[in-house]
C-alpha cells in the first residue's frame, strides 16, 4: 500500500467507523426554502337577491375554512364568490362540484365549488443526510481583543464530502444533530463550511 492509499484508508477509518469511538452518527438537515401555497376557489352561490356577502366572510368546505376575498351581492338569485384557504397546502384543494353543507348566513340557500383558481401546494420537505464523521469541541479559546485565555464554545463536525451531492455540500444555515464524546445530544446550525476537496472532506463550524 502506498502513502496515498494509506492516507485514504486512514481517513475512511477516522471519519466513518463508528465502532471504535472515532466516528459518530451525524444528521445534516438542509432547510427547504419553499413555502406552502393556499388554494383559491371560486364558489357558485344561490340565495336571496340583494343579500350582501361581505369581504372576509368565512366559508367552510369539508374540514377546511376559507375567507372571502371581496364583497359580493347576490343578483338574479346567484353570485360567484372567490375564497382563499385559511391554511396553506394541498389539503385545502377541493373537487369541482363539491357542495357546501354549512352555509355562512341567512339569505344563502346553496353553494358549491365552481372551479379552482389556484391549487394549494404543500411546502417541500427538508433534505436530510445521515452520515458518520467526527465531532470536535473547543473548550478553551483566546479573546482576540485581550489575548487572554477564555472558555471556548466553538464546535465543529468533519465528514467525507462524498456523502453529499457534488453541488449540494453542507452550507451556512444547515441544521446539524449529533452527540459528543459523552453521549450528550448536540443540535446546532452551521455558521461556516470549510470544504477540503483535495482531502475529500468538509469541516463545518457550528453555533449552538
Amino acid at each position: 500500500m502506498n502513502l496515498r492509499q494509506q492516507a485514504e484508508s486512514d481517513n475512511e477509518f477516522l471519519l466513518e467507523d463508528d465502532t471504535d469511538g472515532f466516528g459518530v452518527a451525524i444528521r445534516f438537515t438542509k432547510p427547504n426554502t419553499s413555502v406552502a401555497v393556499a388554494a383559491i376557489l371560486s364558489l357558485s352561490v344561490s340565495g336571496t337577491n340583494a343579500t350582501v356577502l361581505a369581504s372576509n366572510l368565512r366559508w367552510k368546505i369539508g374540514d377546511y375554512y376559507y375567507r372571502q376575498a371581496a364583497a359580493v351581492t347576490i343578483a338574479d338569485g346567484v353570485a360567484v364568490v372567490s375564497v382563499v384557504a385559511e391554511v396553506a397546502g394541498a389539503d385545502s384543494n377541493q373537487d369541482d362540484g363539491t357542495v357546501l353543507t354549512v352555509l355562512p348566513l341567512v339569505g344563502v340557500s346553496s353553494a358549491s365549488v365552481a372551479s379552482t383558481t389556484r391549487a394549494g401546494v404543500d411546502r417541500l420537505p427538508d433534505v436530510v443526510y445521515n452520515v458518520v464523521g467526527q465531532y470536535h469541541r473547543v473548550s478553551v479559546d483566546v479573546d482576540p481583543g485581550t489575548g487572554q485565555t477564555i472558555a471556548g464554545k466553538k464546535s465543529a463536525v468533519t465528514v467525507r464530502a462524498s456523502r453529499f451531492p457534488v453541488n449540494g455540500l453542507p452550507d451556512e444555515g444547515w441544521q446539524v444533530d449529533t452527540t459528543d464524546i459523552s453521549g450528550n445530544a448536540i443540535s446546532a446550525k452551521i455558521t461556516i463550511a470549510l470544504p477540503d476537496l483535495t482531502a475529500g472532506r468538509i469541516t463545518c463550524l457550528l453555533k449552538r
